[in-house]
């Protein structure tokens, strides 16, 4: 695979459901953009769903805990990167110890130059994820 005029597409997007939409969905915003690598929030797939898209290498990452008030969908966060891109780059997700963030490292196989990604997502004010320490 040769990269596009020697750029990397990224895009990201808080998709608020990914996964309980229809093939289109998904589709337009990984397709249709062109994107070579994508950073999905709150796909709200659960721990043994990750987000299947063709053409696609996924890594995600779900909560570890739920909040007792949070609805048991929410949250997870997914990279998705094109399968071209293993030919070029050695591909590594990197554990942070924090559910709401995601670390990938993209290193070149001739250069050894990399490339780290890190997606992040902050709740809102008004989650309850966040407002307390009562987690179960």
């Amino acid at each position: 695979m040769q990269l596009n005029n020697n750029t990397l597409k990224i895009v990201c997007w808080n998709v608020e459901g990914l996964c309980g939409q229809d093939v289109d969905t998904k589709e337009f915003i990984t397709y249709r953009l062109g994107a070579d690598v994508c950073f999905y929030s709150e796909t709200w797939a659960k721990p043994d769903q990750p987000v299947d898209l063709e053409g696609y290498i996924c890594i995600n990452k779900c909560r570890n805990v739920q909040h007792v008030r949070a609805n048991p969908q929410r949250g997870e966060i997914v990279f998705l990167i094109k399968n071209e891109l293993a030919d070029i780059y050695n591909i590594h997700a990197v554990d942070t110890g924090m559910d709401e963030v995601l670390f990938v490292k993209l290193t070149d196989k001739l250069s050894g130059f990399a490339i780290s990604l890190f997606g992040l997502y902050i709740p809102p004010e008004t989650s309850s994820f966040g407002q307390d320490t009562d987690l179960v």
